[in-house]
């Protein structure tokens, strides 16, 4: 975050590392104000400096500036078409207004306003019409131009400005369906990079999908991607890490 502490969500709580030494917050069943479940899959820090965890039961939310460092709840409510669309959350981003976008699974994206509370959906498209190619959320990022990329199991979404919806061209990667978009992130040319089941992509500003890498990693089904500052990309998969030098 921004004052350096690094926060990672684990299967046994959310941890906070200092440089020194960890914190962990868990699930408290005695406690309303602890963390929703120890289970933690996503992590947010946002500009403001507040902390947004999902998991299976929820959204929650910790702001490190309150005196009493208690956490903020938000749950799928079958009763309420105002509460997230699902308390399964996988994928947490935030965008320049502030806005809070969350990703569940079943439950597509909903945005949140942390002012107010208000929260509207965007699912799955019903007869053709926009939407989502899935409900089933796995990861969200913001591009550079305020773009929100969206990866489900099925594909993944861009969804413009204007609220517009467009899907990525994914005919040259795979005749699949299944593709577990579980990371994405924009590269230095403005390309966007995804981790899926059919291995590392590519999508250009002509919406379509290449495959950069996928039988010569040590598992073809990528997790996480980074490059860093001398050009490598970092490639995690469910079987470890693989680097790509900048000569590919």
């Amino acid at each position: 975050d921004r004052r350096g502490f690094i926060w990672i969500g684990t299967r046994d709580g959310l941890a906070r590392y200092d440089g020194a030494a960890f914190r962990v917050w868990r699930h408290d069943a005695g406690d309303a104000g602890s963390l929703a479940s120890n289970d933690v899959p996503t992590v947010y820090a946002d500009r403001d400096g507040r902390i947004w965890c999902g998991g299976d039961d929820g959204l929650s939310m910790l702001d490190p500036r309150a005196d009493s460092e208690r956490f903020v709840h938000y749950r799928h409510d079958a009763n309420d078409a105002a509460s997230l669309s699902t308390s399964d959350v996988w994928a947490i981003a935030g965008d320049a207004a502030g806005a809070i976008w969350v990703g569940g699974y079943g439950g597509g994206v909903d945005r949140l306003d942390p002012a107010s509370g208000a929260i509207a959906h965007l699912r799955k498209q019903v007869g053709g019409g926009p939407g989502l190619a899935s409900d089933n959320v796995l990861a969200l990022y913001f591009d550079r131009s305020g773009r929100l990329w969206i990866g489900t199991d099925a594909g993944i979404d861009v969804r413009a400005a204007d609220a517009s919806i467009r899907h990525v061209d994914l005919a040259a990667v795979s005749a699949d369906a299944r593709f577990n978009v579980a990371n994405l992130i924009e590269d230095a040319d403005g390309s966007m990079l995804a981790s899926t089941r059919h291995g590392l992509l590519r999508i250009g500003a002509d919406f379509a999908a290449r495959v950069v890498v996928d039988r010569e990693l040590n598992d073809s089904y990528a997790y996480a991607v980074v490059r860093d500052d001398a050009g490598e990309l970092w490639i995690g998969s469910r079987d470890g890490l693989n680097r790509m030098d900048v000569n590919g």
